[in-house]
């Protein structure tokens, strides 16, 4: 009788044990199985369409600008930059209020400062900047980029032996003495919302190369998607954020988008060569990662985590190419606990603006395969199915730059994909599978 109140004590103790653990957990069970949602139909030899959960009512198109004070529009960088004007302008108002900037490599830069060579920008005629893809990311870089942005002078980002014919080079640039202004007065026209932001001239291989041109759409939908992916009960509004920058395309897009989703959500912004993470946002390649060994207490929490038990308030974001990404999920889950930050994996591509596939921010599961949802701007699907799934990735949506091909320096005819259906997706060099939980596992 008394090895039988053992046992069900014993029962017992490990039943409220599991149900207290379940109760602990960051989020249910359900909440990672549930990452995106198919169409109920499909193509022969293709997976169905696949769409983001977070964005149920369609794709996200832009940042929903009020105009008029009663007409919505996606918004532009000018619009972005008087969001961060505006904060500039309230905090000089309030009485010992500092000023607003960006941290570059140490070094303060007014938003005021910049504000002002966005204002001289007329006084010189440029029909596009053209900038190395391994240049440093400085302040004369930062302030270039910016001005050309909100000016609407195309950003030639271009591979070493790549260099474009036209265009005048950034290091030419030569800015005018360091004056403050503090008003941007951003009236809409539809012109606002037009043409090229950014070009991308990458060798793919020996003979060949593409150039990829990025609109105002394109850049805006990466921003407005980078937001609306944090869980609705996060405020990212006044945060400070650090981005470490890498000389690569997948860097420059991550820059740009991240800098803009500062100015979005008025952080404190930080651009330094090493990641320190004691921000509360850090943005930085996994070519930057450094995973140190574990001390006892957090390999404790290491154990919680894998439970799904994790609490922070700090974000890491952690992004690589498509093509070539290196750190594992259980590595992710040890960036996790030493750096006490929940962490968001970004896949790359370069002619996609902004990531291509990320994973959650409550992400804490461990597989062998690397995955991630799809962004709420882009929806996905696989073709050429083999018989356990696999296919190659094909998607579309609104951060798709326009790609040209390039045979030793001779545009090519653009040929349809023969899967598409003409019905707009792309091929991604991408192969994988959709697991149950809505995540695309690469192969």
């Amino acid at each position: 009788m008394f090895a039988v109140t053992i046992i069900l004590v014993s029962l017992a103790t490990i039943y409220t044990i599991l149900k207290l653990l379940n109760y602990l957990k960051t989020v249910p069970d359900l909440y990672l199985q549930q990452q995106s949602y198919p169409d109920p139909t499909r193509l022969p030899n293709e997976s169905p369409i696949y769409h983001s959960t977070k964005s149920p009512t369609g794709l996200r198109l832009g940042l929903d600008i009020r105009y008029d004070h009663y007409k919505i529009r996606r918004g532009n960088c000018n619009d972005i930059w008087e969001i961060a004007m505006r904060k500039q302008k309230g905090n000089r108002e309030v009485e010992g209020g500092r000023a607003n900037g960006i941290y570059i490599r140490g070094k303060f830069v007014e938003f005021a400062t910049i504000n002002y060579y966005i204002s001289q920008w007329d006084n010189f005629k440029y029909d596009a900047i053209n900038i190395p893809v391994d240049h440093q990311v400085d302040a004369h870089w930062v302030i270039v980029v910016l001005i050309c942005l909100i000016k609407q002078v195309p950003l030639q980002f271009y591979d070493a032996k790549l260099k474009p014919e036209t265009g005048t080079l950034i290091s030419e640039i030569k800015l005018p003495p360091p004056q403050q202004s503090h008003d941007f007065n951003n009236v809409y026209s539809v012109e606002k919302d037009k043409g090229i932001a950014i070009e991308f001239h990458k060798v793919v291989k020996l003979g060949i190369d593409v150039v990829v041109k990025f609109t105002q759409l394109n850049l805006i939908s990466a921003v407005a998607s980078s937001i609306k992916h944090l869980p609705a009960e996060y405020n990212a509004t006044g945060k400070s954020m650090t981005i470490v920058p890498s000389s690569d395309f997948a860097g420059v897009s991550n820059t740009i988008v991240k800098l803009l989703m500062a100015f979005v959500c008025q952080m404190e912004v930080h651009i330094d060569e090493t990641p320190r993470f004691n921000t509360e946002i850090t943005c930085l390649p996994e070519s930057k990662t450094l995973l140190t060994d574990l001390s006892w207490i957090q390999n404790i929490k290491l154990q919680f985590l894998k439970m799904g038990i994790f609490s922070s308030t700090k974000l890491a974001y952690v992004h690589s190419s498509i093509s070539h990404p290196r750190l594992t999920s259980s590595q992710l889950n040890h960036l996790r606990i030493l750096t006490n930050s929940h962490v968001i994996r970004e896949y790359y591509t370069y002619n996609i603006m902004g990531p291509l596939l990320t994973t959650d921010y409550y992400e804490y599961r461990t597989y062998t395969r690397q995955f991630g949802a799809m962004p709420q701007s882009l929806e996905m699907k696989v073709n050429n199915l083999s018989g356990d799934g696999v296919g190659n990735l094909l998607v579309r949506g609104y951060t798709i730059g326009k790609s040209t091909n390039y045979l030793n320096g001779v545009e090519q005819q653009q040929q349809q994909n023969a899967n598409s259906q003409g019905d707009g997706f792309m091929p991604v060099n991408a192969r994988g599978k959709w697991g149950t939980d809505g995540c695309f596992y690469l192969i």
